[in-house]
Parts: structure tokens; C-alpha cells; sequence
């Protein structure tokens, strides 16, 4: 298995193999976890209500979504647990701006003011 010189083993040639074995067990280890990863993506596509396609690293994927997008949005988008099946968009930074645009209604006891207009 491992050479000898006279009676003597070759211990870089164990090391090397020793090293190998620790690397391989290691890469299967991580490669078995099933962590929750985040990345920033492209809306390119509404396919419904909730349903949206986003671009990343040149490939399209499905994602769900509670927040209303628009095709061109930034997003971050969550892969729970390692699943690339059930994607969803955590945050979006159009949507921090479309909210904003609340403080400009009042809500008072006889109805809904916006700008100070009454509306309802």
C-alpha cells in the first residue's frame, strides 16, 4: 500500500493520502448539508398574482412572492434549506418605496385623506 525505503515508510506518501481522505470526507460533508442561502436577483417575468420569474447567474427561476413586483426589480431571493424548488423573495427595494408613498394618506376617524383631500 504505502512504499518503503529499506524498513522505513514513505510518510509524505501517507500524508498525501491522509490529506486526500480528510479533503474527500470533508466535500462530502458539506455537499450533504442542506443550508438556507440568499441571492439578489432580476424580476424578468409576472406569471401570476404571486408567481414570478427572476434572472441569476444566467439561468431563470420561479419564485413566489407576497410583495407586488415589477419586471426590473431588484429582489432578494431565498433558497430554504437548500431546496431550489421552493424559492421566494424575501425582500425588495421597490417595494420599501412603493410603501413610502403611504405617508402621504391620513386614516381619521370620518374617512381616508390623501394630501388632505378626502377620498373615502
Amino acid at each position: 500500500m504505502f512504499a518503503k525505503v529499506g524498513d522505513v515508510l514513505n510518510y509524505q506518501e501517507v500524508y498525501n493520502k491522509l490529506s486526500d481522505d480528510l479533503v474527500n470526507a470533508l466535500n462530502n460533508f458539506f455537499s450533504s448539508l442542506k443550508l438556507t442561502k440568499s441571492f439578489r436577483a432580476r424580476v424578468t417575468q409576472k406569471l401570476s398574482n404571486k408567481k414570478y420569474k427572476v434572472y441569476y447567474k444566467k439561468r431563470e427561476y420561479s419564485v413566489w412572492s407576497d410583495f407586488i413586483l415589477e419586471v426590473d426589480d431588484m429582489v432578494w431571493v431565498c433558497v430554504p434549506n437548500g431546496d431550489w424548488d421552493s424559492l421566494y423573495v424575501q425582500t425588495s427595494k421597490n417595494v420599501g418605496n412603493k410603501i413610502n408613498t403611504m405617508k402621504n394618506y391620513e386614516f381619521k376617524e370620518d374617512g381616508i385623506y390623501l394630501n388632505g383631500i378626502k377620498i373615502t
